[in-house]
């Protein structure tokens, strides 16, 4: 059986295409399947990275922040009574009033918001639970107790004036250097674990 020409190219034709096919799902198919598979993986493992580079990067940022809290709060304890310091604090406060020529009457009371129940709480509430609120009734003159407050501005402890009053008292001389009445109320933050 002799093939003609036309026939001869056709096989010839349908042989290279069939070897075409062949390659093409058996290699060529395969070989993208993979190559995508291959960028899946990439992807995940590109994203993975990069999430642990956020990671580390916000870790290098706590970290660098954490120092920097540690100085500030190094700086805030130092501003706090300590508990068990109550008498320290009432001898200062007595001294100062004593170098200034003021009779001061002094009420100290210890307020622990954390024990204070939720109605109450919210009302009044401050930044730091626990404080020493202290009433002063001082005796002097003008010019001493602008001193006074200049010296409790100085203390190593944030003093919060709250209700500054001055009364002048009845019968009081002209052109005299006259004793009034200072009363006021303070708080003193206490520094807790």
């Amino acid at each position: 059986m002799t093939l003609n020409l036309k026939q001869k190219i056709l096989i010839a034709n349908a042989s290279i295409g069939l070897v075409l096919i062949v390659i093409i799902i058996f290699i060529v198919y395969p070989s993208i399947k993979d190559i995508l598979k291959l960028k899946n993986e990439i992807n995940t493992i590109q994203g993975q990275l990069e999430e642990r580079y956020q990671k580390t990067q916000k870790l290098k940022k706590s970290l660098k922040e954490l120092n920097q809290i540690k100085q500030v709060t190094t700086q805030m304890e130092q501003v706090f009574v300590k508990p068990g310091e109550e008498i320290d604090l009432i001898t200062t406060l007595e001294k100062i009033a004593n170098s200034h020529n003021i009779n001061q009457t002094m009420n100290l009371n210890l307020v622990d918001e954390t024990k204070i129940n939720t109605e109450s709480k919210n009302k009044d509430a401050r930044i730091f639970p626990v404080y020493y609120r202290l009433s002063f009734l001082n005796e002097g003159t003008f010019l001493d107790h602008l001193a006074y407050l200049k010296d409790l501005e100085e203390l190593p402890y944030y003093v919060i004036i709250e209700n500054i009053n001055f009364e002048k008292r009845k019968n009081q001389i002209e052109n005299e250097v006259n004793p009034i009445n200072l009363r006021f109320d303070a708080i003193i933050y206490v520094a807790t674990k």
